[in-house]
C-alpha cells in the first residue's frame, strides 16, 4: 500500500465535489470502467459507484479499486475537501489515501 496525500485546496460545495468526480471520470476513461453505474447522470452523486457522501452532499470516500481505471489523477480530486477515503487501484503507485 502506497499513501500519498491530496491536499484540499478549498472548502468547496456538493457542486465542487460533483465537478471533481467528474474531472476525475473524464481523466481515468471513465467510459471504460468495470463499473460506472450512475456516474455523469442526474443521481445524486452518493448514488454513483464508489461515492460516499454525507448528509450534505460532500464526498467522503471514494472506492473505485479494481474497477480499470487509466490516466492520470486530475489536481480537481484536490477539491474534495471533505474526503476522508481514496481507494483508486489501477493508476501507477496511487492505491490508498485516508485523511485523519
Amino acid at each position: 500500500m502506497t499513501r500519498a496525500m491530496i491536499p484540499a485546496l478549498a472548502s468547496g460545495s456538493a457542486d465542487t465535489d460533483k465537478a471533481a468526480l467528474v474531472a476525475l471520470y473524464n481523466a481515468t476513461d471513465g467510459a471504460n470502467w468495470s463499473d460506472n453505474s450512475n456516474w455523469l447522470s442526474d443521481a445524486p452523486i452518493g448514488q454513483w459507484h464508489g461515492v460516499t457522501t454525507d448528509s450534505n452532499d460532500r464526498v467522503t470516500r471514494l472506492h473505485l479499486g479494481d474497477n480499470e481505471l487509466t490516466g492520470a489523477i486530475p489536481p480537481e480530486l484536490g477539491n474534495l475537501a471533505n474526503l476522508h477515503e481514496l481507494h483508486l487501484d489501477a493508476i501507477g503507485s496511487w492505491r490508498r489515501y485516508r485523511r485523519n
